[in-house]
């Protein structure tokens, strides 16, 4: 019988299935293994991890307990190893699977993954840990592995009970020009100044799992070029766009925003993270999250929390500029940032005075006053 047709490619990350398969050596199972992770790969689209026996390409301890905590499926391939006599009748013999798979297999189930156990033929179907779940186990020889897997998961993937383009996470990034805020954000007493906001993107790649409870954080920044360990100011909650709340919530396959960074275009040099002005109470903690300096960069680490998912962390590069559009923030490990325009002339046109060397001369106090933002207009800033 044919295999299954499968989904077309992709667009949406690939979920991830930990393959636990003996590999022993000077045998046919390495091969095997291999055709098997190259037919999820290529025909089935997922992102495939190895994870039993000596020729495992990184260590099994890194392996198979971080690649299991990552995984979103697990499959097994059980090859027969030696005889042996149980113990409750001793006058039998049977094959013997893979010690280290059942144990993968254990991880497995108390996770709560979906997994699929294709067990060669001569082991007992019902032994060790399958039989105190609700499994039916494939059996397979080495001459109909190969189909036999792809009968099985194409039909999954088929019949939509297996998907390929979902993760069991959260996952950070920089959206991107497309969705900064720019607008007028009054500034204590001193009028509405034109901002401009940098904003974060929490995606759930869960196919049916919303996320609650999602608080963002800084949980510390260090200037590039020095030496020491980074800075951890005081946590306090970052501001998602758009509400005022502590948390939010993320249906499946949906995505927020929270403030990373903002500007204020007549205040050349200085840039502050987004918290939420809303929740704090003390306005010296503004100050611990204000950054100056014309050119200054720094690394800044963002951690998100939830209720169902492992945290979600990220590292965004932050170049101060003299202005907004000359401010950037990006994906620390991008080997550059997106390009900007060329940097306006100096002007004295506003309350702040920028001159060669970069330095800021002003009669507003930005330290002091960024606690006395109020938001008095449906047309301005924080998140607008």
């Amino acid at each position: 019988m044919s295999a299954p047709s499968l989904p077309a490619p992709v667009s949406r990350p690939k979920a991830r299935v930990f393959l636990s398969s003996g590999q022993k050596d000077g045998s046919s199972e390495v091969d095997l293994t291999f055709q098997v992770k190259k037919y999820l790969e290529d025909e089935c689209h997922f992102l495939v991890t190895v994870g039993t026996g000596a020729n495992a390409p990184i260590g099994v301890a890194e392996k198979v307990l971080q690649r299991l905590r990552e995984a979103d499926y697990f499959i097994l391939v059980d090859f027969a190893r030696d005889t042996v006599r149980p113990e409750d009748s001793p006058e039998e013999e049977i094959r013997r699977g893979s010690l280290f798979s059942e144990q993968e297999l254990a991880i497995a189930i108390f996770r709560g993954l979906d997994f699929l156990p294709f067990i060669e033929e001569g082991i007992p179907t019902r032994e060790g840990i399958l039989k105190h779940v609700q499994s039916a186990p494939v059996a397979f020889t080495k001459a109909t592995l190969l189909e036999v897997v792809r009968k099985t998961v194409g039909g999954l993937l088929s019949a939509g009970t297996w998907d390929n383009e979902w993760r069991n996470e959260l996952a950070l990034s920089r959206v991107g020009r497309r969705s900064d805020s720019v607008g007028w954000a009054p500034y204590g007493d001193e009028g509405k100044f034109h901002s401009k906001y940098f904003h974060v993107e929490v995606e759930n790649h869960h196919k049916d799992q919303i996320a609650t409870g999602v608080h963002a954080y800084l949980e510390g920044w260090h200037e590039v070029g020095t030496a020491g360990p980074p800075n951890q100011p005081p946590l306090v909650e970052l501001k998602f766009s758009g509400v005022r709340t502590r948390s939010v919530s993320i249906p499946p396959r949906k995505s927020r925003e929270f403030d990373g960074v903002f500007v204020f275009f007549e205040a050349p040099g200085h840039a502050w993270v987004g918290l939420n002005t809303f929740l704090r109470d003390w306005l010296g903690l503004d100050e611990l999250y204000h950054f100056q300096g014309v050119g200054k960069e720094l690394d800044l680490d963002f951690v998100v929390f939830s209720t169902e998912f492992a945290p979600a962390r990220i590292r965004l590069r932050l170049k101060i500029g003299v202005d907004g559009d000359h401010t950037e923030l990006f994906d620390a490990s991008s080997p550059s940032p997106p390009p900007t325009p060329p940097a306006p002339p100096a002007s004295g046109s506003s309350p702040f005075d920028v001159h060669g060397s970069g330095a800021v001369l002003s009669t507003i106090d930005f330290g002091t006053i960024t606690g006395k933002i109020t938001v008095d207009s449906p047309n301005v800033l924080p998140s607008d």
